[in-house]
Parts: C-alpha cells; sequence; structure tokens
C-alpha cells in the first residue's frame, strides 16, 4: 500500500460510487461491490459532503478492503462527484454505481470479459427496478437488452437512443479520457447529456442481455432525487435542457438521420413523464412545466412527431398553441383512460381518432394531428391447429384494432402462406367468436364475427420440395373499408395450440408448424433423413432413440452442440432386429462444463444427426418419453423438443415434472409429480397468478413420486367450502417452504386438457406452451357477460335501459366490491332480517368467496342481474365505492356505510394519489352525489367525512353498524366460536397482526405486503401461551410467506375482521383505522411504524398528531416487539390516560345501537319492530 493509502498496483476496473447521505443504504451497496466475481477492482467512493454516517460507513470499508478509497468535498452534486471519481479512478476499465443502488454479483466480469475480446468503447447491460420487497424490469429498458449484441453501434440500432443511463455500462478508460467526456455539474437528469452523445460518439459498443445494475426505488424514509423529480420546475427545465443538448448535438454529428430517432424518443417518454404528474401542479409549476416543453417541442422533427402516439401529438400542439384549458380536457381524458375507448373514424385511404378537439375551427389544428392510421394493427388470435387429411386447419379469428365493427358482413379474412414472393393460399370461412369479443378491445367492436377457419392445402406443399430450405409465415390480411393490414397470424391460446405441429407427407419428408420467438405461426417442410422416436433413462444417463430412412451406417452418431465448446460426438447404435433404429447413450460425464447464461443456470445442447460424409442436421422429434435422467450432483439430463420440434439436451438441476393428472368423479383435482427424492415434507400447491393465494396438499411420497388429491371445488375455509377462484392457477411442488415450478412431460402433455365442470364452474388443466401445467377456473359470469366488450355493453346498453321510476322491492348490499358480506352491510341486513320489511335482499357476490346467508339471494357481480339490481333495487347499502358509471335511479336511496376512517387521510385529503390513476378525485366528487346517507363513526370523523368526500347529503351521526358487535350480549358465544374456527384454545392469548398497505408497494393494480417482521421467529419467542394471528389488507397481493404458517395463523381469509377483532387479546396495528374499532375492547394495542417517517411525509399522513394520540407505544423494529407483546398488560396500564382519550375521541358513540339508529333513519318508512 502507498504511503496515501491507495494500492500500488494498478487495477483493471475503477468502480466510481458517489454518496450523499445514504446512511441507509451505502453498506448494501459496498457490500455488492465486495462480492464481484471480478475482484481486480478499486471502488473510489466519492463523499459529496454528507453529513449523515456515509462517509464513517465508507472509511470502516476502506480500513478493511484496501480496495476502497474514499475522496471527501463539499458538497456540488451527483455530476461533479462523479467528474472528481473519474479524474481519480487508476484503472483500464471504469464504471459507475450510484451509492444507494447495487451491483449484481456477475456484472462486471461479464462486462470486462467482453470488452477484453472485442476492444469496444463501452459495454451496457440491462436495468432493474427494486425495492425491499420485489425487482421488477425498468421500463425505459424493456426489451432493449434481450440478446448479445457486440460491436455494435446506435447508428445500427437506434433504439440504443433509449440508453441514457450511466450505472449499466463498463466504460474503456481510454474512451472516456480520449473523448474528455464528464457529466455536468450542478443539475439534475446528469446522465442524460453524457451517456447518448457517447453512443454516438464510440466506434462499437456490446450490448449484454445482463442485469448490469439494480436501481433502488426508496419505499421509507427520504426519497431519492428520481423520486423527487416532479416536485419543480427546475426538474422540467433541466430535462428539458439535456434533451435539448442531445438533439443539437445528434444534429452536428456524423449521424445527423438519428435526430429523428432520438426526437420522438423523448417526445414519447421524457416529455410524456411531465404530463403524467400535471394534474397535481399549482399553476406556476404547471405553467412553467408548458414552456420548457414548448422549447423542446419547438426544436423537434416533424418526422419525429408522426412517429408518437395521436394522444401525444394533440397534446404537444395544444402546448405550442397554449390552449390550456384544452389541454386540460385533453389530460382528464387521459387520465380517466377514455381516449383509448375513443371512436376512430376512415375517411378515404385513412383512419382518425374522432376526439372533441378535431374539428374546431378555433383550434386550427390539422387533421394529420389525429391520424392513428399507423397505429392500427391486426388483431389474431389461433384457437385450434389440426391436421385434416391433405390440409392443416386453422381455427382463430382476426380484426383491425380500435375500429368498430371491424368486420362487416360479408368481409373474411384472407390467410395464406408467404416465402418470399411465394403464396399458398387458404380457403377461408367465416364463423363466429364469441371469445373474440371477450378479448376485444377498445369495447363494442362486433368481433364475434372475427372468426375464421383457414384449411392449407398440402397436396400444394408436396409440389414445393424443392424450395425445402425455405420456411413459411401464415400471414392474413383483415379489410375494414378502404383500411386494409397484412400481417403474421399471432396469438395461441394457452394449451395445445402452442405445441408444435408435424404431419409426414411421406415416408421422408414432414411438414412442420411452430410459432417462433416474436409470436408468428412459422411453417416449413423438409427431408428428414432421421427423427427422434423416443428417448428414456439409461444407467446414470440418459437414452435417445433414432429412427432412420435407411438402414443406420456405420459411424453414425449424434453430436451435442454448444456455441462455447468443440461438439462432442456419442456412437449411435443399431438394433440388431431393427436396423433403421438406434440408440445413443449420454451421461454428464461425458460432457463438458460449459457456463450457463440461462436464468435457471441449465446448460442446453443441440443435438445432430452426424454420420460420415454427409452434412450434420438436426434431428427433428416426433416422440419422446417420460424420461429426466438423474446424475449424482442432483442434476439430470433430459431430452426435449425446441419451439420448432428439433432435438434439445436440457442438462440442469431436477425439476419436477407432472406424470399424470386426472379429476375424480367427486371433483378433485389427483396430481402425481416426479421429483428429486428428499427426506422433507412434500407438499403439492395450486398458486394463484394474480391473487396472493393458494391451495396446498400434503402429498403422499414413494421415491421421488409425490401424490395429492387438491378439492379445487370444496376448499375449506374458516369453516366455509369454497372454489378456487376464478383465473390461472400454477402447479408447484414444496419442500422445506420453498416452491418449485412443475413442468409437464411430453407423455403428459399430449393427454391435456382435461376439463371437469362443477356448479357452473368450469375447471381445464392445461399444459401451457407445452411445459407449463396451469389450472384454469372460469368465473360464474355467462359467456355474454365476459370481456370487457361484453361489460361495456351491459354498462352502456342494459343498465342504462333498465334505470327508471319502475323500481323493485329490493335492497342490494355491496361489501368491499362483492368480496365478503360483512362490516356494517351485513349488520344492517340482520337488524332488518329482526324487522318486518317486505323487501327482497340481494348481495353482491365476487367469485363465491363466502357463503350466503339464508335469507338473501346471490347475485353475480358484474353479471346482468348485478346491473339491474343496481338500477332497479329501491335500496343500495354499500361500504365502498359504488362503480363509476353508477347514476342512482329516481326514488333509489343509497346508503354509503363506508369501510374504515379517523386515521390516515383519504378521499379529498389525499396530496398526491399514489394508489389510483389522476382522476380519482374527480370520480370521487361525482360519485358522491348518488349518495343519499353517509354514516359517521364518531364526532371526530364528521367533519373529516364531509370534507375528504366532497359530501353535501345526510350525515347520519349514528356510530358504525359494525362496531355494535362489540357491545352485544352474545359477544361472549360469538367469541368462542371464533375461536373455534382459528382452531385456538380458550387459554391461548390472541396476538393480531393487521398492517395497512403502502400506496407505493405496488405491482400490476395490487400492493406488496411488506413484512417487516418474522412472525413464526415472534410466535416462538413469545411460547405456547400465546396464538399469532396475521390478517393483510384486502388490498394487497402478497401471501405469508409458507415458512411462517404453521406456526402464525393467517386469517386473511376470514370473512369477517371485526370478529376478529372481537377475540383479539393484543393488536399490533400501523396505520390501520381498525385501532378506531379496536379500541372497543380496551385491549392493549401496539404500533409497528418502521417507516412512519415516510409514510406521514410521503405517503398518506394522518388527521391528528400521530405520536401524541394513539395508545400504546410506537415500536420500529423487531426485537422491540417481542419484548413489547411479553408485557402488553403493563403497557396498557401505563397508556390508560392516552387510551381513555382515544375512546373519547372514536368510540363515544358506539353503544351497540347503531345498527338500529341507522336502520330507523334510512329504512323506517318500510319496517316494522
Amino acid at each position: 500500500m502507498s504511503s496515501d493509502g491507495t494500492r500500488a498496483q494498478q487495477p483493471r476496473l475503477s468502480i466510481v460510487i458517489p454518496v450523499y447521505n445514504v446512511e441507509k443504504y451505502v453498506d448494501e451497496c459496498l457490500a455488492s461491490v465486495a462480492e464481484q466475481e471480478f475482484q481486480d477492482f478499486e471502488a473510489v467512493v466519492v463523499d459529496d459532503g454528507s453529513i449523515d454516517d456515509s462517509a464513517e460507513i465508507t472509511r470502516r470499508w476502506c480500513e478493511r478492503d484496501d480496495r476502497f478509497r474514499l475522496i471527501q468535498q463539499p458538497n456540488g452534486g451527483l455530476g461533479h462527484a462523479r467528474n472528481t471519481g473519474a479524474a481519480n479512478a487508476r484503472g483500464q476499465y471504469l464504471a459507475f454505481l450510484d451509492s444507494d443502488d447495487l451491483a449484481p454479483a456477475d456484472a462486471y466480469r461479464r462486462m470486462v470479459e467482453v470488452l477484453d475480446e472485442t476492444g469496444s468503447d463501452f459495454a451496457v447491460g440491462n436495468v432493474r427496478r427494486f425495492n425491499s420487497v420485489r425487482t421488477w424490469q425498468a421500463a425505459m429498458y424493456k426489451n432493449l437488452m434481450d440478446s448479445e449484441r457486440l460491436s455494435t453501434h446506435v447508428s445500427r440500432e437506434p433504439e440504443l437512443l433509449r440508453d441514457h443511463l450511466a450505472p449499466n455500462k463498463v466504460w474503456r478508460m481510454s474512451f472516456w479520457r480520449d473523448k474528455e467526456i464528464s457529466f455536468p455539474a450542478g443539475v439534475l437528469y446528469e446522465d442524460v447529456p453524457t451517456v447518448i452523445p457517447a453512443h454516438v460518439r464510440a466506434t462499437a459498443v456490446d450490448v449484454l442481455p445482463i442485469v448490469a445494475t439494480l436501481w433502488r426505488v426508496r419505499d421509507r424514509g427520504d426519497v431519492s432525487i428520481t423520486q423527487e423529480k416532479h416536485c419543480d420546475p427546475r426538474q422540467v427545465r433541466d430535462r428539458v435542457d439535456a434533451l435539448l443538448a442531445n438533439t443539437r448535438f445528434i444534429a452536428a454529428s456524423a449521424h445527423p438521420r438519428l435526430k429523428d430517432e432520438y426526437d420522438a424518443i423523448a417526445l414519447r417518454r421524457d416529455l410524456r413523464m411531465f404530463l403524467q404528474p400535471y394534474a397535481n401542479m399549482d399553476e406556476e409549476h404547471r405553467r412553467q412545466t408548458r414552456l420548457h416543453m414548448r422549447r423542446f417541442i419547438s426544436e423537434a422533427s416533424a418526422a419525429a412527431m408522426r412517429k408518437i402516439p395521436v394522444d401525444d401529438r394533440v397534446a404537444y400542439a395544444l402546448i405550442e398553441r397554449d390552449r390550456v384549458a384544452e389541454l386540460e380536457e385533453l389530460l382528464r381524458a387521459r387520465r380517466a383512460r377514455t381516449l383509448r375507448d375513443t371512436p376512430v373514424e376512415i375517411a378515404g385511404r385513412r383512419a382518425y381518432l374522432d376526439l372533441s378537439l378535431r374539428g374546431r375551427a378555433d383550434l386550427r389544428l390539422p387533421e394529420r394531428l389525429f391520424d392513428v392510421t399507423d397505429e392500427l394493427s391486426t388483431v389474431s388470435r389461433v384457437s385450434d391447429i389440426r391436421v385434416d387429411g391433405d390440409h392443416v386447419e386453422i381455427d382463430g379469428w382476426a380484426y383491425v384494432s380500435r375500429l368498430h365493427r371491424p368486420n362487416r358482413p360479408g368481409s373474411v379474412p384472407k390467410v395464406w402462406l408467404a416465402s418470399g414472393k411465394l403464396r399458398i393460399a387458404a380457403k377461408v370461412t367465416s364463423r363466429e367468436e364469441a371469445r373474440a369479443e371477450e378479448q376485444a378491445h377498445p369495447p363494442d367492436l362486433g368481433c364475434e364475427k372475427a372468426g375464421f377457419t383457414a384449411r392449407l392445402p398440402l397436396r400444394r406443399l408436396r409440389r414445393l420440395w424443392r424450395w425445402s430450405r425455405r420456411t413459411w409465415t401464415v400471414m392474413v390480411s383483415v379489410s375494414n373499408g378502404a383500411i386494409t393490414l397484412t400481417e403474421p397470424l399471432t396469438g395461441p391460446l394457452p394449451g395445445q395450440t402452442q405445441r408444435p405441429l408435424m404431419t409426414a407427407l411421406d415416408k421422408q419428408w414432414w411438414w412442420r408448424m411452430w410459432w417462433n420467438d416474436e409470436g408468428h405461426l412459422i411453417g416449413g417442410a423438409s427431408r428428414e433423413p432421421a427423427v427422434v422416436t423416443g428417448s428414456g433413462v439409461h444407467a446414470d444417463g440418459a437414452e435417445i432413440e433414432v429412427t432412420a430412412h435407411e438402414p443406420i451406417p456405420e459411424g453414425a452418431a449424434l453430436s451435442f452442440h454448444h456455441k462455447h465448446v468443440d461438439p462432442i460426438r456419442l456412437p449411435l447404435e443399431a438394433d440388431a432386429d431393427e436396423p433403421r433404429r438406434g440408440r445413443c447413450r449420454v451421461t454428464p460425464a461425458m460432457l463438458p462444463g460449459v457456463e450457463s447464461s440461462e436464468e435457471d443456470k441449465s446448460v442446453r445442447w443441440m443435438v445432430k444427426w452426424d454420420v460420415p460424409e454427409s452434412p450434420r442436421r438436426r434431428l427433428l422429434v416426433t416422440g419422446l418419453g417420460a424420461v429426466a435422467a438423474s446424475g449424482d450432483d442432483g442434476r439430470t439430463l433430459t431430452p426435449a423438443r425446441t419451439n420448432d420440434s428439433r432435438l434439445k439436451l436440457i442438462h440442469g438441476h431436477a425439476k419436477p415434472i407432472l406424470r399424470r393428472a386426472e379429476w375424480l368423479p367427486e371433483g378433485g383435482l389427483r396430481l402425481t409429480v416426479e421429483h428429486q427424492p428428499t427426506p422433507e415434507t412434500v407438499t403439492l400447491v395450486l398458486s394463484a397468478r394474480k391473487q396472493a393465494e393458494e391451495l396446498a396438499v400434503v402429498a403422499t411420497e414413494n421415491e421421488g413420486v409425490a401424490e395429492a388429491v387438491l378439492p379445487v371445488h370444496a376448499v375449506e375455509s374458516f369453516g366455509q367450502r369454497l372454489p378456487l377462484r376464478e383465473g390461472d392457477w400454477d402447479v408447484k411442488l414444496r419442500t422445506n417452504f420453498e416452491d418449485t415450478k412443475v413442468t409437464v412431460d411430453e407423455v403428459a402433455a399430449a393427454l391435456l386438457p382435461l376439463r371437469f365442470e362443477h356448479d357452473g364452474r368450469e375447471y381445464a388443466l392445461l399444459a401451457e406452451a407445452g411445459k407449463k401445467p396451469v389450472l384454469k377456473v372460469t368465473g360464474d359470469l355467462g359467456p355474454a357477460e365476459r370481456g370487457k366488450s361484453h361489460q361495456d355493453r351491459l354498462r352502456t346498453g342494459y343498465y342504462r335501459r333498465v334505470r327508471g321510476n319502475d323500481l323493485d322491492d329490493a335492497i342490494l348490499y355491496e361489501s368491499y366490491f362483492g368480496k365478503q358480506f360483512s362490516d356494517s352491510p351485513r349488520d344492517i341486513h340482520e337488524e332488518l332480517t329482526r324487522r318486518e320489511h317486505g323487501l327482497k335482499q340481494l348481495v353482491a357476490v365476487r367469485d363465491r368467496q363466502f357463503t350466503v346467508p339464508d335469507g338473501v339471494t346471490p347475485v353475480v357481480y358484474r353479471s346482468k342481474d348485478y346491473y339491474r339490481a343496481l338500477a332497479r333495487s329501491r335500496f343500495i347499502v354499500t361500504n365502498t365505492h359504488l362503480p363509476s358509471f353508477f347514476q342512482r335511479s329516481p326514488g333509489q336511496t343509497v346508503l354509503q356505510t363506508w369501510h374504515g376512517v379517523g386515521t390516515k387521510k383519504i378521499g379529498m385529503d389525499i396530496g398526491k394519489i399514489g394508489f389510483a390513476n389522476e382522476s380519482y378525485k374527480d370520480n370521487l366528487a361525482t360519485e358522491t352525489r348518488s349518495w343519499d346517507y353517509l354514516i359517521s363513526p364518531n364526532q371526530f370523523c364528521s367533519p373529516i367525512m364531509t370534507r375528504a368526500f366532497a359530501y353535501r347529503g345526510k350525515l347520519l351521526e349514528t356510530g358504525a353498524p359494525r362496531n355494535d358487535i362489540f357491545h352485544r350480549p352474545d359477544r361472549e358465544e360469538i367469541a368462542a366460536s371464533v375461536r373455534q374456527q382459528l382452531g385456538i384454545a380458550p387459554d391461548r392469548k390472541i396476538v393480531l397482526y393487521a398492517p395497512t398497505w403502502r400506496d407505493n408497494l405496488h405491482s400490476r393494480g395490487r400492493y406488496r405486503l411488506d413484512l417487516r417482521v418474522d412472525l413464526a421467529e415472534l410466535a416462538g419467542k413469545l411460547g405456547d401461551g400465546y396464538a399469532v394471528v396475521f390478517r393483510k389488507h384486502s388490498n394487497i397481493a402478497d401471501k405469508l410467506p409458507a415458512r411462517m404458517t404453521p406456526p402464525v395463523i393467517d386469517a386473511s381469509d376470514y370473512p369477517d375482521v371485526q370478529r376478529l377483532l372481537l377475540v383479539t387479546d393484543i393488536l399490533i396495528s400501523d396505520y390501520s383505522t381498525t385501532m378506531c374499532d379496536f379500541a372497543n375492547t380496551g385491549r392493549p394495542m401496539l404500533f409497528f411504524t418502521y417507516d412512519l417517517e415516510n409514510y406521514r411525509n410521503v405517503l398518506r399522513d394522518f388527521y391528528f398528531d400521530f405520536e401524541a394520540t394513539v395508545p400504546g407505544p410506537l415500536v420500529f423494529d423487531e426485537a422491540e416487539l417481542a419484548q413489547a407483546v411479553a408485557e402488553a398488560d403493563t403497557i396498557r396500564r401505563e397508556y390508560d390516560d392516552k387510551y381513555q382519550a382515544f375512546q373519547q375521541r372514536f368510540c363515544s358513540w358506539d353503544d351497540g345501537g347503531a345498527t338500529r339508529r341507522v336502520v330507523d333513519a334510512v329504512f323506517g318508512d318500510v319496517t316494522r319492530g
């Protein structure tokens, strides 16, 4: 080590890490660097004037690892800190890593290795986002880094202009310094004007399909710079400055044609980003945003404008003209997501989006702005492919997207095989296809007429054998008026349609059809000297059976190919009784070790027919056995087929394989799965893709074969027997709390799909993509009710027709959008049942996930009957939002009970909406005008509810009916029943953890579970005298980890949270309004508030001083929590004054009579008793 504390030897890679007030994250960041597979590096950490412990944490790393070097300087911003680090870097290569992000372990090794090989100026990889819960693909890099492209350039791949980040790269230091590259200082978005010019100036760039950096999204404490970027106009100014610098640089560069591409990317992505939060900006911020956006729009090329979506074109034209009101009208429509349903009008040979702004003389917007012709596309699906004699028949549907009535009477799609200029036409007949209408978007397209059957003649293919090397693409052409679109046929429905099709044309020639990587249906005829007809297990390897057209010659072999090694040639032994049949045996020892680039670390070998004096040929698979030969290392050799039915051999970790499946007469699904033998308990699991739910059954296990019957039609759930939810369910095998997806072998896949119907529901077990078993459960909606198109017809047509004065004497209850029959609506039902009322009682039921009580008629949520009940029921009782289209009928009474209020801010009081699109407040103001009555649970909440809901109707200050349960005379009997349902003995204390959801932790429309406590460990610490129960919020998608159940009881599906609160001895809450209800019990409460600062300052904020008001201690870590639970009774006494004040604020109206008061006020005219 030199005197200044640095290493004397030059490192090969310098990693520059700017640090500024990141004490929560920097240790994890530096650890990810220390754990790199590439170890010849120096980490140049630049502390940019931190005032927290960031520098001290870094200093400790420097003391124990001399590859880390700390430089400290006054704060100058991220660009300045990076420049300091680069100036002090000594490596052959250079990388940048932000101090709250992570570097994957293989990232730098992979990039340095390829730069050593190619000599390119820099290497670039993929970017993934992450938070404390999950990782996901960074949207700006989607599909950009999917394949390896070495020594390429942005002039050949203009899409690389989307790549504008610095940390996903390794730079050649000589390139960086020769080009005098640096980051701008004192501005935001410093990557943008640095990276894009570097792409243009480079001679060659290497693109790798690896994750090069993990980019953090902070979900606690302070947010990062990149998460603050819509906070003030300076953000827009700096971004536009960067964009203008880049477009001007490109225009003056050696590649000026790239300007159109770059401008289009900037318009589609960067500028659009600033319109997303427009509704939340104040007037000055909006004015500044428009001003800065106008600067770039004025310099963007006309060609770029033509490449962007029509709504962006119109928005930018309005910004140029400073038409503020019209811009806000357009953005409101965008927020409400109605633009995609706007009709498209055909005029001549062009199609135009028929916006209200189009044609307005005062705006003088050119017609070309509304032209969507180039945005139209063919929507096609294939439901079946089969051989019928001398023809291949294809069933499917096709239409032009976005056009209403896309297939006019007599309009039949054209289908043909195309190869270059050659065409083979299919005979096409039209047919109705209900599934096309179900899946159509935008809705009401009339797509049920879009179905077709195409017959491709195999006779003609025989005459075209001289073109056997050709591949053919199945094309489809659809017309609507003067608009005709021709595209490859796409979209196989899951199941057998995804599997390749093969048929013999004669003894040597075969016709194949398969789906390529782009999802296109491809066909080809080929002469096959030999085909694979089977496979099996032999000793410690796999055996491949080949049948040839001629007797197998001497010296015949199969050769195994991988790009990183020379081919491995293994002999093919001819069968003594059948000389055309031979077998090749392969073991793991015969194949050299090869580094895998696959996610599952498996190695894929292509297998070829290899005979003397003939070219090697890939082998066609016509049959494979059920085989996965296991080696001593737990890895298997599995013969398998590629997408186009050629043989490959997979050497990888053993995967469980579905061998058999059958429906039992009583409705159970019996699955038999082969797996690696294990002494652990084996469980077969059906796991829902869209919900955090599963059906798990312990399997009987015999030497690596697990079998279980899964009662998909009657799942036990706290005393109820319920069917599986609608949707797709993956098959998994669980051992030692680890889940592995089950695959399906060739034999079992050929027997699928298996279908079963029970009580109006269809269950179908499919082989998705021919490899993954998936159970598809069809819900309760009928064929004319399923899908967006049918739903829009019911909503905009049927619902409006049946609204009117002629109301039914009925009450429609809706609780949590039909997911439960609980909360105050259930209490009101029970009170009405005790009285005479003469009203028919209906309840909205979604997916049959609760048992309907006697005397109540279930109405399937979003069915035709539901829309009628919504329109014609004299009374509607709901505890959450009604559908956005709802309009109260004349004479109809709507009672809104709401489900929780008092702690965190709701409705109009929320600053920035994090859990819905930005039209939420607009919709809320419209909805509340339809409420006749709104229940307030207490005096404190009354002004909150009228303000937060912009409510002007009758406020019922009665208390919440749901809280009557705490004062019922039979509450002890109810509590005993609940304990029995939960399986908890009377002498055990129940500890309930019931956290709320976090607005910023979301994925695919659902919110993530942010579990910061190991509940199983907590249960272990508390001992047998306690029972730990978990209840997630209904908005949360994730399930409790399997390893925690048992000992933890997951009561997330328990049908009524109030009953859980009734039996709870100690409540662990956070910011949930359950604390206000639970206070009725007078029992201890603890508040696990690990993210209090972020929740209050960033997400929601509260209606009171949280720390000063809640009747229990705030707990911030897991160790404290266990101790607090053990001392809960003492804590309760210590907080008695606060507890009484809390009860006075939130429970003063809770006396057991709230339901009676509500029914008297709302239903008094129709009830007696």
